[in-house]
């Protein structure tokens, strides 16, 4: 398992930004952890379709008490943790050290992108991805978990939190029944050599002190200094062409919110050389599904398509720009627009909050 450093990261943030008591802060998690919560049939399938939860005595306890699998409806909470082992030390925990950078700023479409620099690389392919569309012309002629925050003065988070894989390593870390992440997957190894898969990166081989590359792609959009939009996504590597997607869909095709989170995707991982295309049912019993045209169009230019049920799940916040409120800040004599906002939580994960 890799440190965690989430909960490092919120409090060098909470010491720079933070309003209330820390301690207040973590009230209604711990409510959670004592008196449960009941599943949402996301996670209902998450549990069903993992092969860890019934492999280790944590997991188990918690997800699947009595050796049942708990099914949407009923009530998660953590009764009783084993433990789990490993070589994480509390020694561990106290050095890990916060790195707090610049944002790496982006300008894309009359927009400015602000995103996660190395060893984030959702930034970088989406710069990539915007000087690629700046020389085709026919962009306007055709038109992991992760939570999108803004507040009533407009200041705005974009959060993407992971355990790497479904439940992590399959396993409950000792004492705290917290899942135990498998973040050492995202280093490359010499040995991982592979027909089907990208070589591995010697500039992501393992080392103390080091982060993994990662896919992630928190981002906040804006214009004119004013806040514009803030987005992001979970799903490995399918979150960097997804936020593209998103992106583009309603900041320069200008698709309506909901709209361009649930419009249909496609994917490419390189390697091997096949098109995915969305191509599935949602919980909530909605079809999502590649348009035939589209298809048609990409065939046309010689790619092998495979439908796929499945992608990554994005959230998404826009502020309109058009006849706001204009209200001046505490700081300086800077004026912060205050247009309406709109939300969209991606309906392939149900629309709502699920875990997993």
């Amino acid at each position: 398992m890799g440190v965690p450093g989430e909960i490092a990261g919120l409090h060098e943030a909470w010491q720079q930004y933070g309003r209330l008591p820390w301690k207040s802060l973590f009230q209604p998690a711990i409510k959670l952890a004592k008196d449960g919560f009941v599943v949402a049939p996301y996670l209902a399938l998450s549990i069903a379709e993992s092969t860890k939860i019934l492999n280790d005595p944590g997991l188990q306890k918690v997800f699947a008490p009595s050796n049942k699998l708990l099914k949407a409806g009923d009530v998660c909470y953590n009764a009783d943790v084993r433990k789990a082992g490993g070589i994480i030390k509390m020694e561990d925990l106290k050095n890990y050290k916060v790195r707090v950078t610049d944002a790496v700023a982006v300008d894309a479409m009359g927009y400015t992108i602000h995103g996660m620099p190395s060893p984030s690389s959702g930034t970088l392919g989406m710069s990539l991805v915007m000087n690629i569309f700046k020389r085709w012309s026919q962009l306007r002629d055709h038109g992991t978990s992760h939570l999108c925050i803004v507040d009533g003065e407009r200041n705005a988070v974009s959060m993407t939190t992971t355990v790497n894989y479904g439940f992590g390593a399959g396993l409950l870390s000792p004492l705290t029944g917290i899942v135990i992440n498998n973040e050492m997957g995202d280093f490359s190894a010499p040995t991982e050599i592979s027909d089907d898969q990208l070589p591995p990166a010697p500039a992501n081989f393992i080392e103390p002190n080091k982060r993994p590359l990662s896919s992630m792609t928190p981002i906040i959009v804006t214009k004119g200094n004013q806040l514009a939009g803030v987005l992001g996504g979970s799903g490995g590597l399918y979150i960097i062409p997804a936020i593209v997607q998103v992106f583009l869909n309603h900041f320069v095709l200008g698709m309506e919110p909901l709209h361009a989170v649930l419009s249909p995707r496609v994917y490419h991982e390189l390697i091997p050389n096949v098109v995915k295309y969305e191509n599935w049912t949602l919980l909530c019993g909605d079809h999502i599904e590649l348009a035939d045209q589209r298809k048609d169009f990409l065939r046309e230019r010689g790619h092998e398509l495979n439908a796929h049920a499945g992608g990554a799940i994005v959230q998404l916040v826009v502020q309109s720009l058009q006849n706001p409120i204009k209200r001046k800040t505490n700081v300086g004599d800077n004026t912060v627009i205050h247009g309406m906002l709109t939300a969209v939580s991606d309906l392939r994960k149900d629309g709502r909050p699920a875990a997993a």
